[in-house]
């Protein structure tokens, strides 16, 4: 039976003429008469109707019946009136690939969870890489030394980034769901599953929408609760297993493992693929910044001055050598983004992570001339304060010009001996900083050396030492010294006042 046939048999049943329905339609009287006649189709708001009108499903109207309702039906009416058993015989064509009906009403509880699924992949990530950061900044601490611990800064600076995000996050997507829950109270999905596709019909306060989808567009299904949680185009939608007619072990297998239309099993497992190497080059574009911090961190470590602040940044061109990670991570976001692929965050986080990389690796070459590591200078300082050094170790110190009024420096001689002899048999050196006035040398690097054995603070105009408490020093040049028994290393400060 067409639809036509089926719109004039309930039409007689309800005894309605086709002036009278046309009039509760709002259409004309010919139009009544195209549908019956099947010359054209209602639309799909003069279906809702009618099927209203008649007091039956639109399922019936249209001709589509249950599974479970042909089972149930073992007997049929000839038009002898002899009963004919039909339970073996095949469905029709209008109902032999029909497999299940599932309905499920909106309630406060589920719509909140809805919400908390389609949050929770941003909350592991910002959650993730919060973890990472205090594992990072964990690791620059124990380091234990002065110059990883400034590197704490960064990871600092990105902990407090991904912690607003969160928090943003989080109070975006509360209010969110309050007013998805609020508007949501109430709506009624209901499912007809099909053997290639499935039917989606919602009823809401804002109205009646249907829609039909393919297997093939489920990209996730997660079970929960008595609940199936089907992910479509960017939409949740929810299927209550208790609430559901028919055969929905098929069904099962039929949403967990959509088929791509027109692609076979090895097509899909090659998408799954991609998709999930797009998605560790994605996460490792995000860590590509605290992979390059690592590997400066260790590269300091065994550097040969490791406490001298500078040294960070000689070692940023390291920075450059994780590059190809993110670059390599936009590229495949290029490729596959002409392909249909959900990669557009692999471009912009590839593309961001290569740039700010590019930009803290060049700090060692903005700053290449701003570091010297030759005697030459502890030679100068050896004369200006008249003192003994040897003449061997590494040194790193910051370049002094004409126009420079302070740079500090350190030096780590390969003779412990020799060095800690000569500070110990010369009286200006002294073994605490009373003597220095806390606003006199520069706050850091009295903090840097607060543990140090030995100092001496020397005013080379005057040729005298400790006596920056005596007089006028202004315009003065001084050369501040600190020696670690410990560390062998003397810090030299020279600064004018």
């Amino acid at each position: 039976m067409t639809l036509g046939e089926r719109i004039l048999k309930y039409r007689k049943k309800a005894g309605i003429s086709q002036e009278e329905l046309a009039d509760k339609l709002n259409v004309t009287r010919q139009s009544i008469s195209l549908w019956e006649t099947d010359q054209t189709v209602p639309s799909l708001d003069s279906l809702i109707t009618l099927a209203s009108i008649f007091d039956i499903s639109l399922d019936e109207l249209c001709g589509r019946k249950r599974i479970a309702d042909i089972k149930d039906s073992n007997i049929h009416e000839s038009n002898e009136g002899d009963a004919v058993d039909i339970s073996n015989q095949t469905a029709t064509n209008e109902t032999a690939d029909y497999i299940a009906y599932s309905e499920t009403p909106y309630s406060k509880n589920i719509l909140r969870r809805v919400c908390n699924i389609a949050s929770k992949k941003i909350y592991i990530i910002c959650i993730s890489m919060i973890a990472l950061i205090i594992a990072a900044t964990t690791a620059i601490i124990l380091t234990d030394n002065t110059a990883d611990s400034s590197l704490i800064v960064i990871p600092i600076v990105f902990f407090v980034l991904f912690v607003a995000l969160l928090i943003s996050t989080f109070i975006r997507n509360k209010i969110q769901i309050d007013k998805y829950v609020k508007s949501g109270i109430g709506t009624v999905f209901k499912y007809r599953f099909y053997s290639n596709s499935m039917d989606i019909e919602s009823t809401s306060k804002q109205g009646f929408s249907k829609l039909s989808i393919a297997y093939s567009e489920i990209k996730r299904t997660v079970e929960d609760n008595g609940y199936y949680y089907l992910f479509i185009n960017n939409v949740i939608y929810t299927v209550d297993k208790q609430n559901t007619d028919g055969d929905f072990a098929a069904v099962k297998t039929l949403i967990e493992a959509p088929v791509i239309s027109g692609d076979n099993d090895t097509t899909h497992k090659k998408r799954a693929g991609i998709n999930a190497l797009l998605i560790v080059m994605f996460i490792l574009s995000i860590l590509s910044l605290s992979i390059a911090l690592f590997a400066v961190v260790i590269s300091i470590r065994y550097a040969p001055l490791p406490e001298y602040p500078f040294t960070m940044v000689e070692y940023m061109w390291e920075f450059f050598l994780i590059i190809p990670i993110p670059l390599a991570s936009a590229i495949l976001g290029i490729v596959f983004l002409t392909k249909k692929y959900k990669c557009l965050k692999n471009i912009i986080a590839g593309v961001i992570m290569c740039v700010l990389l590019s930009i803290y690796g060049s700090f060692t070459f903005a700053f290449k001339n701003h570091v010297n590591h030759d005697f030459a200078y502890i030679k100068q300082i050896e004369v200006l304060i008249d003192i003994d050094l040897p003449d061997k170790g590494y040194a790193s110190y910051e370049t002094k010009t004409a126009t420079k009024t302070y740079a500090n420096g350190m030096v780590k001689f390969d003779n412990r001996e020799e060095i800690l002899d000569t500070i110990q048999n010369d009286y200006r050196f002294k073994i605490n900083t009373d003597l220095i006035p806390a606003n006199f040398v520069n706050s850091y690097d009295l903090a840097v050396t607060k543990n140090y054995n030995y100092f001496l603070l020397y005013d080379t105009a005057c040729n005298e030492a400790n006596n920056a408490l005596d007089g006028n020093h202004n315009g003065h040049r001084f050369i501040y010294l600190a020696y670690s028994v410990e560390e062998n290393i003397l810090y030299i400060v020279d600064f004018v006042k």
